[in-house]
């Protein structure tokens, strides 16, 4: 895989992440708890973010490895299921603490990644 091919993953994960926070907004908990479309849109999206984790070479996480990518990948398994669904405190705490936190390493990784291809003049895929 080229770092380019990286750089597109990063890219939609990042974009991921910001339709989540854009879901959100300045929501609560409650307002999560009730609103099922949102809700599935941002299962939806999670699990995107892993599929997208877990495409990234082991040479690009080995590279960035301040980012723990391995729960970026379990992402992947998030699945909304109303019936199975008991409380959803552990995917709002992901939504509200951890997703900025991911948000903020993914944009610094995408810029750096960036900078390392324009200097190397390898901007493509």
């Amino acid at each position: 895989m080229t770092p380019g091919e990286d750089l597109v993953h990063l890219q939609n994960m990042a974009q991921n992440i910001l339709e989540i926070e854009g879901y959100v907004g300045e929501g609560d908990y409650e307002d999560f708890t009730t609103d099922e479309h949102e809700r599935v849109a941002i299962y939806e999206l999670l699990g995107q973010i892993g599929v997208g984790a877990s495409l990234l070479s082991d040479d690009f996480k080995n590279q960035y490895d301040e980012l723990d990518f391995a729960v970026l990948e379990n992402l992947r398994n998030a699945h909304y299921n109303e019936e199975m669904e008991i409380t959803h405190t552990p995917v709002w705490h992901i939504i509200t603490k951890d997703l900025p936190y991911f948000r903020e390493k993914i944009m610094d990784i995408k810029t750096r990644l960036e900078e390392q291809m324009d200097i190397e003049g390898g901007n493509t895929l």
